[in-house]
């Protein structure tokens, strides 16, 4: 009789969820088990009980299109007590009761999960003589936080597709203690007072989430927002030089500075069209004074700019130097 093609079994998981059968899987559960022995086994005894298993599968389920992982597991047990390996059955028959009792008291479909990974762990650290017992605490906590955040604050349909490697959750060890190795700052929700005011409170934002977040930080769109706080300071700078310089050559009243006021407020960048202003000027020597108050609103803007980019970079500079 031909041997059936493993690649069309499917295998029912405990949660009902249905995957292609993987050998790979089967041979690693064996070998697993033949390392929590003390007896040193070659690879030869694994690989005897792997084609034993694999051949019983081949034969027995030739006709049907599913098998449980219960069934592979009892298919395990039976080929290594057959073939005397009494220590290696008797290893993997208490991590079966373990698993068993652990799904039992822990109803969520990933907490069981959490408490494999921290026996897994403490299993290989027993028999681990390469890791420093500073390397070991530091597996050890990192795993632990990793299947924590699987376990109890990521969505279980999330961390599936993480498993199966549909998509990927960087720094999952992080989540638990609310803390990630890289940050994208959303600067969109500081209001934008002036340009000095807006890079402090920038600042601000930085140094506190650098306080607990130890990573990288990425500020999001950093040069458009600050060219919208340019443009409002702008505004604000020019409509003031404006109407003082009108007033100290006493031809405030020839202009209607309302309507002005509303054309500047509009403005979308520091460029100025006269051509919309001149319906409001009643007297056409004013027109110097709108240029010279223009100009020397660019470079207090200019000059602003200058020094609170300055004063910026150089507290973020102090900050990280001292804070390392």
């Amino acid at each position: 009789m031909a041997k059936m093609n493993l690649s069309e079994l499917v295998v029912v998981k405990r949660s009902g969820q249905r995957v292609d059968f993987n050998g790979t899987k089967i041979a690693v559960a064996i070998k697993c088990a033949f390392d929590s022995v003390e007896f040193e086994y070659t690879e030869k005894d694994v690989y005897k009980v792997y084609s034993d298993v694999v051949n019983y599968i081949c034969d027995e389920y030739c006709d049907r299109k599913t098998i449980n992982v219960e069934d592979i597991q009892d298919i395990i047990e039976e080929k290594l007590k057959k073939n005397n390996y009494k220590d290696v059955y008797t290893a993997f028959n208490s991590y079966r009761l373990q698993r068993s009792i652990s799904r039992e008291m822990f109803s969520a479909k990933q907490q069981h999960k959490f408490v494999k990974a921290v026996e897994k762990l403490g299993l290989r650290s027993n028999s681990s003589l390469d890791s420093s017992p500073l390397e070991i605490i530091m597996d050890f906590g990192k795993t632990i936080s990793n299947e924590f955040s699987k376990a109890y604050l990521i969505d279980n349909k999330y961390v599936r597709a993480h498993d199966e490697g549909t998509i990927y959750i960087h720094d999952m060890d992080y989540y638990p203690v609310t803390a990630i190795s890289m940050l994208h700052l959303d600067l969109k929700s500081i209001v934008k007072n002036n340009i000095s005011e807006y890079l402090e409170k920038v600042q601000r934002v930085i140094s506190n989430c650098k306080r607990e977040q130890p990573g990288e930080q990425s500020l999001n769109n950093l040069n458009e927002l600050l060219v919208s706080v340019v443009v409002e300071n702008f505004k604000l700078i020019y409509k003031r030089n404006l109407k003082n310089y009108l007033k100290l050559q006493g031809l405030f009243e020839y202009v209607d500075f309302n309507k002005i006021e509303e054309i500047i407020n509009s403005l979308k960048s520091m460029i100025v069209d006269y051509d919309k202003l001149s319906p409001y000027i009643l007297n056409s020597n004013i027109n110097n004074i709108f240029k010279n108050a223009y100009e020397d609103s660019v470079n207090e803007v200019k000059d602003i700019l200058f020094d609170s980019l300055s004063n910026f970079l150089k507290s973020i500079d102090e900050f990280y130097f001292y804070s390392n």
